[in-house]
């Protein structure tokens, strides 16, 4: 190898695409809220399920101990599914953001990715030089403008009894059937011990004193 064929360490070609910077921050942004949203929304759902239960004031109605054993297994499951899910969560890096960016935008042979590449050989050549800077001319005459699509969770291939549109509508409509009981049902629900066990009791003090 000669000495004009030597790679120049830490030497990088910017990527000259207008507006690519604020494009790869969005992305990337969008890219790890779909990954958050695959990881919580089945405790999600679990969680709106449960809030719909107190709110209808369901648990006034079962024994302590039936929602003592509800609330554990909610938090029980809350806690394995989104520690499962957190430990594998990551920020995608730069290549896999322009790699979502040339898929979104149907762009074949990864220009974005060629664009991120640097002259390793013949840098010291100026005929090298020459035809590495009209290979990138030439990608950049080609490339489209870029256009940046909603986020994808996908979701949906997971959810295929649709549990979140069930809870969310649930949630609603016990928000509404509480009305302004909402918030103290709701602490209620997390509070098993704030009903007296004994309904007999509740029963016996709601009737009118005898004459």
């Amino acid at each position: 190898m000669s000495q004009g064929d030597e790679p120049v360490a830490g030497k990088r070609d910017p990527t000259p695409v207008a507006g690519l910077r604020w494009r790869v921050a969005v992305t990337g942004v969008l890219m790890f809220w779909e990954s958050l949203w695959r990881i919580t929304w089945r405790p999600a759902s679990a969680l709106a399920l449960f809030l719909s239960l107190s709110l209808f004031d369901v648990w006034r109605v079962l024994p302590v101990l039936a929602h003592a054993l509800s609330l554990f297994a909610l938090l029980l499951y809350v806690s394995i599914v989104a520690a499962q899910g957190f430990r594998r969560l990551r920020y995608p890096d730069r290549r896999a953001i322009l790699a979502r960016l040339e898929r979104d935008n149907q762009l074949a042979h990864h220009p974005l990715l060629a664009l991120e590449d640097q002259q390793e050989l013949g840098t010291q050549n100026p005929g090298a030089r020459m035809l590495w800077r009209m290979h990138r001319e030439r990608i950049l005459r080609h490339l489209p403008p870029l256009r940046l699509k909603p986020p994808q969770p996908e979701v949906i291939r997971a959810d295929i009894y649709g549990l979140r549109l069930i809870t969310g509508v649930l949630l609603v409509s016990g928000a509404y059937a509480a009305g302004p009981h909402a918030f103290s049902r709701i602490v209620s629900g997390f509070s098993p011990l704030s009903f007296a066990p004994p309904n007999a009791t509740r029963l016996e003090a709601s009737r009118p004193p005898a004459v």
